[in-house]
């Protein structure tokens, strides 16, 4: 009988985010022929529980992890490696790879160590100085997977290593959010939102914060309506930074034209509704799940030049690129983006880029070869094990 290889899967929290998504896509989708899927996460926070396919995992447990190194949850997860013969620990960024090291060397049989790392630029003081900390955990790591060519090479040449590094580009279901497959009318999404079909709708899909620089698209928005062009536009999503945000809406006399739709559980609906989608962060993205989500969904986007944002945008094919908190080029990106045979030529471009290299099935296939071989390099752990 062919050994199925024990995979923890461990990760912050359930928080709408990123790097979250990305581990309960690998928890969703990853085959059960090849492994036995365990899903802890540290921090009671649970708004994507309802998206995890809870009935393909032998485990689902929340931690409520109550101090920075709480041994009683170290004990915990080294149980449920050695209790469930657990072979492979896959941690999703930093803190939950602090965490995963010391269950493992606590779990009292051999588990190789691997960690998905989704960040590039670091926007504190606290976690830049933690990075000397993390050099030594991760290179006690068996893997290290980045997930763009452009962060693999920065963190490299930062010293961020383990034993083996690779790079997995992010991939989306395409069956969910290319435009064919997503049932919505657009005259009545803009009807239902006060916008007309002759509006030019620039769309931004991010939480409210800080990082996120919601500033910089108003101001282009602004800037646009100083040049004559009559601009809307479309935040979808909410958070921290919501009153700031409304705050300069009305400072910028964009209280008529700007709409906050707040936090949504399909995006889907709202980004159909626009002609354009932007990313004007400044830091913290390395490969946006939102922007090959716009792509996919036949969308040019115009966003800030950070992480792998060449890897995901041809600029001035499928989109346009521009250096973060440089307005005045985001502003002439988007006004080049107000001639419709523009924007239908980038977002048939768009969609076709996301289709050929960034795909869900692509990215569980490649995370499943990696894995294997992972599982196979550790003594007596082959795929035939009995």
């Amino acid at each position: 009988m062919q050994h199925r290889i024990g995979l923890h899967l461990m990760l912050n929290s359930l928080g709408v985010g990123g790097a979250e998504r990305h581990t309960v896509a690998l928890a969703n989708h990853l085959p059960l022929e090849q492994f036995r899927i365990h899903l802890s996460y540290l921090f009671p926070q649970h708004e994507l529980l309802p998206e995890v396919a809870v009935d393909r995992l032998d485990s689902l447990t929340c931690h409520n992890v109550r101090h920075r190194l709480d041994l009683r949850t170290v004990r915990t997860l080294a149980a449920r490696n050695r209790d469930a013969d657990i072979d492979i620990v896959l941690c999703t960024n930093a803190y939950p790879a602090l965490y995963g090291m010391f269950a493992a060397l606590h779990s009292g049989h051999r588990v190789r160590r691997a960690v998905v790392y989704h960040t590039t630029t670091l926007h504190s003081r606290k976690d830049r100085m933690q990075i000397p900390l993390y050099r030594e955990v991760f290179r006690r790591f068996d893997l290290l997977v980045f997930v763009s060519r452009a962060q693999q090479a920065y963190w490299q040449g930062r010293g961020l290593q383990a034993r083996r590094t690779m790079f997995i580009h992010n991939g989306i279901d395409l069956d969910r959010f290319t435009t064919t497959n997503t049932p919505f009318d657009g005259a009545d999404i803009r009807a239902d939102l006060g916008l007309k079909l002759c509006d030019y709708v620039i769309g931004i899909c991010a939480a409210l914060r800080p990082e996120k620089a919601h500033r910089d698209y108003l101001r282009a928005i602004a800037n646009l309506h100083a040049r004559g062009v009559p601009a809307r536009g479309l935040i979808i999503g909410d958070g921290p930074m919501r009153s700031d945000v409304e705050r300069q809406i009305h400072d910028l006399g964009l209280d008529a034209h700007v709409k906050i739709t707040g936090m949504q559980g399909d995006v889907r609906p709202f980004i159909k509704a626009c002609d354009v989608m932007t990313l004007t962060s400044h830091s913290v993205e390395t490969f946006s799940l939102a922007a090959l989500e716009s792509m996919a969904m036949g969308k040019p986007v115009v966003m800030t030049d950070i992480g792998g944002a060449r890897e995901q945008v041809e600029h001035g094919v499928t989109g346009l690129i521009y250096q973060p908190g440089d307005t005045e080029a985001l502003t002439r990106h988007l006004n080049q983006l107000l001639d419709p045979a523009v924007r239908t030529r980038m977002a048939s471009a768009a969609l076709a880029r996301v289709t050929n290299l960034f795909s869900l099935p692509t990215m569980i296939n490649s995370y499943t070869q990696a894995l294997i071989g992972l599982a196979a390099s550790a003594p007596g752990a082959g795929p035939d094990r009995q």
